[in-house]
């Protein structure tokens, strides 16, 4: 809709506003869509497909929508141009492939905005309504009207993104993290892909904050957040779960893919300790991995995080400093199910055990 703003109208409500603010009387009208407002994009639509579509830089945001026509997110043209320029052609063309919806950063709940009570005043094409407009430093930054506050998602999205991110390692949080496991497994059952979810826990790390403190502890989480942002794929999902855990979703691994990235991050821990901190000199990591590739096998979310979580208490009994997987996830876990994949003490192989028993695999040399 186009809202147009008539600042005389006398019929406008009187200013309401705090006094860090400037009130200006006026009516919106409310219009056909005109050719330069937000570009409304189904969630399912892929990337690709709305480029092909539409003028990047035309159009200062793109509206994502459900099946129902609700509204679940906004995405900037900045944030599409970040997807898209990925320096990996793999990662770029991944990207170019997926729906819309997996670009959210901020994803809002549908019919959020609906009023449940029915008695909200309606509107139709053609009809004012009474608001007064919310200013500061020259700019509008909400429309109050008679029974709601329409606030500038420019001006909201700052504080709205500062909610869902670990203050510490500016990392998604958790809810964030529970949010898109959600997502990625409706979206896995329904194009058949898989996923899976990683749990890593720095070792020892109340030690790290008793003999250094709390500031160089930060340091150490930072540093990791930085190690896991590099070493996993662009269109991973990287949080902090809590304390010393952080989190990922994979999704798309085909068989023993997900060693790759866990490979990868080992190597990049093993970095981290040459830094010339004396907290940095034994960082290391437990890492419990859960992949499934059928996504019709899992009832709930939390049985992937189980799953990984089990896999993640076999690294930690094994010693620390050392990675489990379980993967093609169908009914109770079994231990010759959760297998090692590799282990930082060198390159070694140990003898195989009976059938059945978990086996320890070579390591591979970083």
């Amino acid at each position: 809709m186009e809202l147009s703003i008539d600042p005389m109208d006398a019929s406008c409500p009187p200013l309401t506003t705090a006094a860090a603010l400037l009130g200006r009387r006026a009516t919106l009208d409310v219009h056909s869509p005109r050719a330069d407002q937000p570009v409304v994009l189904p969630c399912r639509m892929l990337l690709h497909e709305a480029l092909e579509q539409y003028d990047l830089a035309a159009h200062p945001y793109y509206l994502v929508v459900d099946d129902a026509g609700m509204l679940v997110g906004v995405l900037a043209p900045e944030e599409i141009a970040a997807r898209i320029g990925c320096w990996n052609d793999t990662e770029r063309k991944r990207w170019a492939d997926m729906p819309v919806e997996g670009l959210l950063r901020t994803r809002i709940e549908p019919g959020h905005f609906l009023d449940q009570s029915g008695e909200s005043d309606q509107w139709t094409a053609g009809t004012p309504i009474p608001c007064t407009i919310l200013g500061e430093r020259g700019k509008v930054v909400a429309v109050l009207t008679s029974d709601d506050l329409l606030i500038s998602w420019r001006a909201a999205e700052s504080t709205l993104r500062a909610a869902l991110v670990d203050a510490v390692t500016q990392l998604p949080n958790r809810l964030v993290f529970h949010q898109r496991l959600l997502e990625e497994i409706v979206r896995a059952q329904r194009l058949g892909h898989s996923v899976g979810v990683i749990l890593i826990d720095v070792d020892h790390f109340k030690q790290i904050n008793d003999l250094h403190g709390h500031p160089a502890g930060d340091l150490v989480l930072q540093a990791v957040a930085r190690c896991l942002q590099s070493t996993m794929r662009s269109y991973d999902h990287v949080a902090r779960f809590g304390g010393d855990e952080f989190a990922v979703v994979c999704c798309g691994c085909r068989p023993d893919e997900i060693n790759l990235p866990l490979q990868r991050l080992q190597q990049g821990i093993r970095e981290l300790q040459k830094n010339h901190s004396a907290a940095f000199a034994n960082v290391s990591v437990s890492i419990g991995a859960a992949v499934t590739h059928d996504a019709r096998s899992i009832g709930e979310a939390d049985m992937l995080i189980d799953a990984a979580d089990q896999c993640l208490y076999r690294a930690k009994g094994a010693g620390r400093n050392c990675a489990y997987k379980r993967e093609a996830l169908q009914g109770p876990i079994e231990a010759s199910e959760i297998l090692p994949i590799s282990r930082d003490h060198g390159n070694e192989r140990p003898a195989a055990g009976p059938a059945g028993d978990i086996r320890q695999v070579q390591h591979a040399a970083g």
